[in-house]
């Protein structure tokens, strides 16, 4: 454990997997979450939805991790998207300019 203060659940329905992330998701999170979201990538055989509504800090590693997990999925010819967006995540993915690729509406 390297101390890092994220948490990943993830549910399967049928046609898309929630992938709910709290906690922070900096460079010390990256490092359990970027093979973990590799793992989930891989045997994901539907669109892949990211619930990011209790995530508290979210830097350039977290962002990275998300938009490399949307490419693998891409990849697959499946979509994904953000479902749900705390305010601090929304701030970041809206002044990174992604927040649009990753599905998040203006509001």
């Amino acid at each position: 454990m390297n101390g890092s203060l994220f948490g990943i659940k993830v549910a399967r329905q049928p046609g898309t997997w929630i992938v709910s992330l709290s906690g922070d998701l900096d460079y010390a999170a990256s490092i359990e979450l970027v093979p973990k979201l590799v793992d989930i990538t891989d045997q994901c055989d539907a669109d892949l939805h990211f619930d990011l509504s209790r995530v508290t800090l979210i830097d350039s590693e977290g962002v990275k991790a998300l938009l490399s997990a949307q490419a693998r999925m891409l990849d697959k010819n499946s979509r994904v998207r953000v479902i749900n967006c705390s305010l601090a995540a929304r701030r970041v993915l809206q002044l990174v300019g992604v927040d649009e690729m990753l599905g998040i509406r203006a509001g």
